[in-house]
């Protein structure tokens, strides 16, 4: 017997409020900006990790079952905006909003097939920024909030759709990053990600799945 899962009206409300609470930092900073004195604003963008980035990444996203089923990884892309806010010293603040493919290839739904889940990720993240042979190196960790947007896959024996799965995920992110300098203002950056879910994602009461992945990541940092 499935689980039954909550109404489509209570899946998108639970999104949009996430991301109006995202663009309200954002405004909020926006706004926060447009009152400070010019040598706050020259602090700033001597610091380019308080500015709007993009990135965009490769993952090798694998699946946890209860289950012994014969599985393997599948790659995906993530792409998506982060937000710095510095806190304290070298202790920044980073939520983020990415769109990421995950999933696996096995054979829960009958033959060996690769499913591929679409989710729009939330992360909030706590960066800690370090100096190592004169580089500079970020260290990352925090939780997640995943929502479902799709799913799909190559199986010749059953159609697989969202209602197969849960609609969110909760997680969470360890990392680390190089940064890069690119001109007097902005900074590339290199970084790599282990992240996973805390929740069984599998609707059905007869299996449990949980999500994995390594992700390695580039963007610019404005």
């Amino acid at each position: 017997m499935r689980r039954r899962k909550p109404p489509k009206e209570f899946r998108f409300a639970a999104l949009w409020i996430v991301l109006l609470c995202f663009a309200l930092a954002v405004t909020s900073y926006a706004a926060d900006d447009v009152s400070e004195t010019d040598s706050e604003k020259e602090m700033k963008e001597k610091d380019p990790m308080l500015n709007l980035g993009m990135q965009l990444g490769l993952n090798v996203a694998e699946a946890k079952f209860q289950t012994d089923y014969n599985n393997d990884a599948i790659v995906g892309f993530s792409a998506g905006l982060l937000f710095r806010y510095q806190l304290l010293g070298p202790l920044n603040l980073q939520p983020e909003v990415s769109y990421v493919q995950r999933g696996v290839s096995s054979t829960r739904f009958g033959d060996f097939a690769s499913t591929r889940l679409n989710y729009l990720d939330f992360p909030v993240l706590a960066t800690l920024n370090l100096t190592i042979s004169g580089a500079g190196v970020v260290v990352l960790a925090g939780p997640k909030l995943s929502a479902l947007l799709s799913a799909n896959s190559d199986s010749t024996s059953t159609t697989v759709t969202t209602r197969d799965f849960k609609s969110f995920d909760a997680g969470y992110v360890l990392g680390v990053a190089v940064m890069l300098p690119f001109n007097d203002n902005d900074q590339f950056f290199v970084s790599a990600r282990l992240e996973g879910g805390f929740l069984d994602i599998d609707s059905s009461d007869a299996n449990e799945w949980r999500s994995k992945e390594v992700r390695a990541v580039a963007g610019l940092i404005f």
